[in-house]
């Protein structure tokens, strides 16, 4: 899924087609997350953080993409709301990522380039 995004993003499709792949890449990250609250939280709280930054950062990338498409249609009220979508995601992205690389637990912590 996340390969399909960076293509998407790549290829210059339009704002509605990554918006929608962000979005649904976003709640496959939080399903995911979803999933792993049954298990035993001492072994799996890297694994959730990751989820859970990954939902946020997708979630800023769909709101964005679908203000830069309200843009082009001129429905400039509407952009607005939409990108302050995206920097209240990207808001807590950060605070998630920040979170995910102190967490401790199995797995290797990723290392943004």
């Amino acid at each position: 899924q996340e390969v399909t995004m960076a293509r998407a993003v790549e290829s210059n499709h339009s704002p509605s087609i990554i918006s929608a792949l962000s979005m649904e890449t976003a709640k496959l990250f939080e399903s995911a997350d979803l999933s792993l609250t049954t298990l035993d939280q001492k072994v799996v709280t890297k694994w959730r953080k990751y989820c859970q930054f990954k939902q946020f950062c997708y979630r800023s990338y769909g709101y964005l993409y679908n203000g830069e498409k309200l843009l082009a249609e001129e429905k400039g009220g509407e952009a607005i709301a939409s990108i302050r979508e995206a920097i209240k995601y990207q808001r807590q992205c950060d605070t998630h990522a920040l979170e995910y690389s102190k967490a401790s637990g199995p797995g290797m912590t990723a290392k943004p380039q």
